[in-house]
This record gives structure tokens, sequence and C-alpha cells, in this order.
């Protein structure tokens, strides 16, 4: 499906002397029309990738806000807990996040001893601290990235 250029809810000269048809046909007719033309040519052939563009990829969002539903209704009084364990690995996390540098082969180090992390955007890693995570968890995982000397 291409996007089309929408008529004008108005007459062009309706805008003088603001305005004048002649620039407002410029600018719709040729300007603004550039970018649906450049647009529709960007995305054809490409509905599977385009539809991520366009937040056409929500099939799922039925089980996110399944889990969404049982975190408000379960799992709000207990938040401080995970912000506190965070806290026991690194002492100025503000959340549940924990936030540290990626290193080479950091990510993998940290896997074989046990402690899962994820990409929070590039040179960064995080651990998330939840429902599953216990003190003693916090603690170990602390005691990792101490060990591999990673100041979070």
């Amino acid at each position: 499906m291409a996007f089309q250029l929408p008529e004008l809810p108005f007459a062009k000269g309706s805008l003088a002397p603001h305005m004048s048809a002649e620039t407002l046909e410029f600018h719709h007719g040729k300007h603004h029309a550039t970018y649906v033309k450049k647009t529709n040519e960007m995305i054809e052939g490409k509905g599977w990738e385009s539809k991520f563009l366009f937040g056409g990829a929500m099939r799922q969002a039925g089980v996110l806000a399944a889990a969404a539903l049982y975190a408000l209704d379960n799992l709000v009084d207990r938040l401080a807990e995970d912000h506190e364990r965070a806290r026991r690995i690194d002492s100025d996390a503000e959340t549940n996040f924990v936030a540290f540098e990626d290193a080479p082969g950091l990510q993998e180090r940290l896997r074989q001893r046990g402690m899962l992390v994820g990409n929070l955007r590039p040179g960064w890693l995080r651990a998330v601290t939840y429902n599953g995570i216990t003190d003693d968890d916090a603690d170990a995982a602390a005691a990792i990235l101490e060990a591999e000397r990673v100041a979070a």
C-alpha cells in the first residue's frame, strides 16, 4: 500500500494575503508530494521490513500486555526490593537496572561465571534485578563484576 498525498481541505488561494496560491501549490504540490514519492520508493517491495518503521509489528502485544497486567496486579509492592538489590550491585543504581561499560569478551566471561547480562546500548551492558533475583544473587553479581574489575 503506497502513501498518498492528501488533498487540501481548502482552496489554495484561501490563505491570501499570508500565502499565495502559487506558494501553496509549490509547497504542497511539489515539495510535500516529493516526500510522499520518495517514501514510497524507499519502502517499495520491503513490506516486511517497513512494517517495523510504522509500528506494524505488534502481533505480540497481547502477550506483553498480559505480563504487564500481572506485574501491575502482583508485583508493584515489591519493586523497592528490586531497586535495593540493584544497589547491592551498584550503590548508585536508581532503578532495577545496573549499567556498566562493555569490554571485549566481557559478556561471555560473565555468562561463564553465571551472570547473564544484556546489551543496553553500544558499549554498555546492563544487569537487571527482578522477582527471581535474591539478595544472594545480587551479592554474587557484585562479586563477579568486582572480580572482572568492572565499575558499575
